[in-house]
């Protein structure tokens, strides 16, 4: 049941948010944070769906940054 909450709120977020930009099928879309990255497979199967690429999903905001600055 919570997971089904979950994917409806994802759902509204890429319905509501991601689609005000027009720009959002050209660049790559990233995730960060824990529940992203637990919930990565329904990240996947949205935006294979509304056909948005998606970039990377960190668990931690200071993986990319310790990768970025080295």
């Amino acid at each position: 049941m919570i997971e089904n909450i979950l994917e409806d709120g994802l759902n509204d977020f890429f319905f509501t948010h991601l689609y005000k930009y027009r720009e959002v099928w050209k660049m790559p879309v990233h995730f960060v944070g824990s529940v992203a990255y637990g919930f990565r497979d329904v990240l996947k199967e949205l935006a294979r769906a509304y056909e948005i690429e998606l970039g990377r999903i960190l668990q931690k905001p200071m993986q990319g940054l310790i990768e970025y600055h080295s």
